[in-house]
């Protein structure tokens, strides 16, 4: 089938637009199906494998929807060089940037604000780490962080698994890695899995740069038969250890305030576990 493609409209859709997240260069859009573009309406409509393709970012889906600005003064009949200022997609949403890809059933990239909502069990993919929910996921580029419900994030190396109410993902400050996760935190029936323990707790925040993981409120980690529980922890996941703590040591509270707090680490220990771990410990 022959693509439609967007060099009969080429000066409304290509131009340059240096003051939003997509960078430098021309906008280029093909489709399967056609591209219709409406000047009254300040949109071009891509159907059919719509693509989009700006510097090292990319846009698929089954349908495309581009808004531009509206022209600044009375037209005179002639066409003018127009910015972008948002993009719609439905159907088979992918975005793709150098650092990450996303998945999803539809996307809207508002270019003025840097914001992308992605909607329809949407997934975002680094080369690192993974970060999905059944709701919707919301980028917000400016401020470099990511803000999903009900989501699980996913560190493939370590191979272990996030799961909370909410989730916020801070971004790396290097322009150069603008989606490298920086820090992941948990609020809300935070659950942490790996090959090895089950961590559950109301808080949590994954330091990327450290591999560690504190968490706060109700702490409870499990491994094998053995339990632990306390109100604050700290989880080395390169060496796989768990820290718990009866209280928050960053609580600003006097040492007199301590000793009349009731909060204490509990624990229990089946015997064959607790010798399996000494073993383990011994040969580290």
């Amino acid at each position: 089938m022959k693509k439609s493609s967007c060099l009969i409209v080429y000066l409304m859709v290509c131009f340059e637009v240096s003051a939003n997240p997509l960078g430098k260069g021309e906008l280029h859009i093909t489709a399967d199906h056609q591209i219709v573009c409406d000047q009254k309406e300040n949109m071009c409509l891509a159907e059919g494998k719509a693509f989009a393709q700006k510097g090292a970012l990319t846009v698929r889906g089954d349908i495309l929807k581009v808004f531009f600005e509206p022209p600044s003064g009375p037209s005179d009949g002639t066409t003018t060089q127009r910015k972008p200022i948002r993009l719609e997609v439905r159907g088979h949403a992918h975005i793709t940037h150098e650092s990450y890809m996303s998945h999803s059933s539809d996307a809207v990239y508002d270019l003025v604000t840097g914001l992308i909502t992605l909607s329809g069990s949407p997934r975002m993919q680094t080369k690192s780490m993974t970060l999905s929910t059944q709701g919707s996921l919301q980028i917000f580029e400016k401020e470099r962080r990511g803000v999903a419900h009900n989501a699980v994030f996913h560190e493939k190396e370590k191979n272990y698994r996030m799961r909370s109410n909410k989730l916020i993902v801070y971004f790396d400050e290097s322009s150069k890695n603008i989606h490298r996760i920086r820090t992941a935190e948990g609020v809300g029936d935070v659950l942490i899995t790996s090959p090895t323990r089950t961590i559950k707790a109301e808080k949590a925040l994954y330091d990327v740069n450290s591999n560690t993981v504190t968490l706060r409120k109700n702490v409870v980690a499990v491994q094998g038969h053995n339990i632990m529980k306390g109100d604050y922890a700290i989880a080395d996941l390169t060496k796989e250890e768990v820290r718990i703590l009866a209280e928050d040591p960053t609580n600003q509270r006097s040492q007199a305030n301590l000793r009349k707090i009731p909060h204490r680490v509990k624990a229990i220990f089946v015997l064959k576990d607790l010798q399996s771990s000494l073993a383990t410990a011994k040969a580290k």
